[in-house]
């Protein structure tokens, strides 16, 4: 229900900097570079990179929330135990 709201504000085309389609046309062009020691593989896949920031601050997230819940836990039990 709301996608289908949300994509009568969608833009009619695709944003420029945004990929559609296939990210790499011709991947063992990409492979046989990155092989031969042309490109550095760490610049190969800026993709995979960027997912692992994102799992990183997912998990970082989800941690300091978790964090925090237990501390509200802990300080709401000793509230009570004071009363």
């Amino acid at each position: 229900m709301l996608n289908a709201f949300l994509n009568r504000f969608r833009p009619p085309f695709p944003r420029p900097g945004r990929v559609t389609g296939p990210r790499i046309r011709n991947a063992e062009f990409w492979r046989r570079l990155v092989v031969s020691g042309g490109l550095s593989a760490r610049r190969a896949d800026r993709y995979e990179a960027t997912l692992r920031r994102r799992r990183l601050a997912r998990t970082l997230g989800l941690v300091t929330l978790t964090i925090f819940g237990v501390w509200v836990v802990i300080e709401s039990a000793q509230a009570l135990a004071i009363f």
